[in-house]
Formats: structure tokens, C-alpha cells, sequence
């Protein structure tokens, strides 16, 4: 007898539960190798609630299409569970949202109002068993929607919104160029499952949500790896690698002219590791690179802060000529020492800076890199000079 794509359609949709559950468990192995920060923390607690959504989907389905066999009360409480981890995971995503902000911890009233709507769909589902409001499940197992169906989507959406929100806060308030351009691919991360829930509000059993949640996922993940070969795990800044592509990107570009880059270097760097180790020094280093962001709002366009190496740094900045440079440089140097100063470190930090403008004969990144190491190497000499 042959089995029509009807018959087999709960084996398919189980299957694709499956394999989405294996991409995620595949992502949980990486991101736990990966690390033991709040970030990676909370994106694991994302993917362990996954797991929940497409195994209570999966039996659910197999039940319902009587494949397996189940109870009138197991039924209802897999639904149940389905529709509850559709808002844990929400809430969850909006947590990880908040790991990329400067201070990732939730004052206590915020982490209060976050478990609102999580409680009241909890409250919605325990009182469903007895009013149906939600959904209801007959003795056959036949799953049909209630009145207040739609007011589970409301509790899941209000974590997405807030979500947004907090990626376009957060994408306003970076301006350094590499930050913003992974905070707006994460931006548009959550709008996956939320056109993949309106879908599945008129197209009943697609495994839309199913899809989307594992893109949505799969997304978070290839930018979260895009961070850890592009960005310099001490200082957070860009590395060199993406410093290049930026230079050459930009080179590129119609406003070319107006591209700068400025190397700076921490003048007797060495001295400070020998005389009070390498755990000062890289302190040293961090404070350099806190300053530099702490002042990005001084710098024109959208400025590109990387660690090139060592104790050296560089701004690739936009700028109609030097004036606008030289004032960040000035800037930069003062917000350093003002920060040393605060935290009362035993030693002087100071910054040699160079700056070369990108000129019509430079065709490559190393050239335009040459001329602003050359002006760096003046800017020292005349520091030593003045001693």
C-alpha cells in the first residue's frame, strides 16, 4: 500500500523537530568549549530552552496524529509546555540582549517586571485546564484554539519588543563601526519568530516556528563567531584582521579622501609589565581601550578602534582635514591620563600618536598603515626628546 505525503506528514514534522534539536545541541556543545562569560551563559540558557520547545512540539505532534499513543492529560500538558517555553525562550533571548550592554546586570525592579509575562502565561495555562480559554483537547485528542488564544503570542511578543528595543538602544549608543554592525544583524534576529508565529496563526501544523527559531539561533551564533575572529578578546576592540578589511573597504569608497588612520602607542609599555607584571600591563591596556570608546562620540563617521598588536592601537577615522584628527588625538590622550588618575595606578599612562590621511597613491592598506607608523615613530622620538 503506498503511504501518501498525508500519511507521512507527522513522521516529517517530527523529523524536522529532530533536526533542528540536533543543531542546537550541536551549538550548545560549541558554546559551552567556548567559554564561561554572562554572554555565553545566557545564549546556552537560549539553546537549553530550545531544546524543550521542539521535543514537547515533536511528541505533541506525533500524539495528535495519533502516531503514538497518549492521554487526554498528557496531551494538554505537552501543549502546554509548548506554548510555555515559546515564552521562556523569549524572555530568555531578551536577557542575552542585555548581556551586550556596558553593564549587563538587571537592576532588581527590571529583573521583577521581566518575569510579568512569564507568570501571567503561566497563571493563563494552569487556569486553561479548567476554562479552555486558551485551547482545549477532547477525549479523541482533537486540539482546537480558545478565545483568549492569541493572548499567549501577546506575552511572547512583549519580550520581543522589549528585545528590539533594547538592539536599537544599543545600536544608537555604539559608534564604533564594528559594534554596530554586529549589534544590527542581532537586531533583526528576533523578527524571525515573529513572522513565523503570525504565519502559524492562520497555517495550522507548519513547522514555521520550528524553522525559525533554529535560524534565529543559528544567526546569534555565526555573529557571536564573526565577534571571536574579528575582535581582540583583551581589549574587546577590533583585531588587526578586521582593521585591514575595514581600511580596504573603505579605501574602496567614493570618500576615500577623507579617510585618516591614527596608530598610537603606550609609551614605555615594557617598564610597566617589567616593574608590576603583565596582569597591570593588560589593565593598562583595557583602560586604553575603555578611553578610546568613552570618547568615540568626539570622532566623525563611524570610527573603527582596533588593537593592531601588542600596545599598539588605531583609529580609522573620517575627517574633512587634520584639524577634527588632531583634536581627537588630544582628547584621547587626556581621557587616558584622567582615567590612569582614577583608579590611583602607580605609574604614569601616556600615548605617543601618528596619523597619516589616505592619499591617491596609496592603493593598499599597508601603505596607508606605513605612513601613520611613520608619523607614530616621530611623534615617539619627540617624546623621548622632550625627557
Amino acid at each position: 500500500m503506498r503511504t501518501t505525503v498525508a500519511d507521512s506528514y507527522p513522521i516529517l514534522y517530527t523529523e524536522f523537530n529532530v533536526f533542528c534539536a540536533m543543531i542546537v545541541i550541536g551549538l550548545l556543545y560549541r558554546t559551552r568549549k567556548s567559554g564561561d562569560s554572562q554572554t555565553l551563559r545566557s545564549f546556552a540558557e537560549v539553546l537549553r530552552i530550545s531544546l524543550m520547545f521542539f521535543i514537547t512540539d515533536a511528541v505533541w505532534f506525533l500524539m495528535d496524529q495519533k502516531v503514538i499513543p497518549g492521554t487526554r492529560a498528557s496531551v494538554m500538558f505537552l501543549k502546554s509546555m509548548y506554548f510555555l517555553s515559546s515564552t521562556m525562550l523569549t524572555r530568555a533571548m531578551l536577557l542575552y540582549f542585555n548581556t551586550f550592554n556596558e553593564d549587563p546586570s538587571l537592576p532588581k525592579s527590571k529583573l521583577v517586571i521581566s518575569w510579568i509575562p512569564l507568570v501571567l502565561h503561566m497563571i493563563l495555562l494552569i487556569a486553561n485546564a479548567w476554562t479552555g480559554s486558551l485551547f482545549t483537547i477532547d477525549e479523541t485528542l482533537y486540539y482546537e484554539r480558545g478565545p483568549l488564544f492569541t493572548g499567549q503570542y501577546i506575552c511572547m511578543y512583549l519580550y520581543i519588543l522589549l528585545a528590539l528595543s533594547f538592539g536599537f538602544v544599543n545600536v544608537r549608543e555604539h559608534r564604533e563601526y564594528a559594534e554596530k554592525v554586529r549589534l544590527r544583524r542581532l537586531v533583526l534576529v528576533p523578527l524571525l519568530p515573529v513572522a513565523a508565529g503570525i504565519y502559524s496563526l492562520f497555517v495550522r501544523h507548519s513547522p514555521a516556528n520550528a524553522a525559525a527559531t533554529t535560524a534565529c539561533l543559528l544567526l546569534t551564533y555565526l555573529t557571536f563567531m564573526d565577534e571571536n575572529v574579528s575582535v581582540d578578546p583583551l581589549t574587546k576592540l577590533s583585531n588587526r584582521r578586521y582593521l585591514m578589511n575595514a581600511i580596504d573597504h573603505r579605501m574602496s569608497g567614493d570618500d576615500r579622501d577623507r579617510l585618516w588612520l591614527m596608530m598610537i602607542d603606550v609609551n614605555d609599555f615594557k617598564k610597566i609589565n617589567d616593574a608590576y607584571g603583565h596582569v597591570e600591563g593588560d589593565k593598562a591596556l583595557q583602560r586604553t581601550a575603555d578611553a578610546m570608546r568613552s570618547i568615540a562620540s568626539s570622532a566623525e563617521g563611524r570610527p573603527v578602534f582596533a588593537r593592531y598588536g601588542g600596545d599598539e592601537f588605531t583609529v580609522l577615522i573620517q575627517a574633512d582635514n587634520e584639524a577634527p584628527v588632531k583634536a581627537f588625538a588630544e582628547a584621547l590622550e587626556q581621557e587616558v591620563e584622567q582615567a590612569n588618575t582614577a583608579v590611583h595606578a602607580p605609574y604614569d599612562l601616556k600615548l605617543s600618536i601618528g596619523w597619516a590621511q589616505c592619499m591617491p597613491e596609496m592603493n593598499t592598506p599597508e601603505k596607508l598603515i606605513k605612513a601613520a607608523d611613520l608619523k607614530l615613530y616621530e611623534a615617539k622620538r619627540k617624546a623621548h626628546a622632550g625627557r
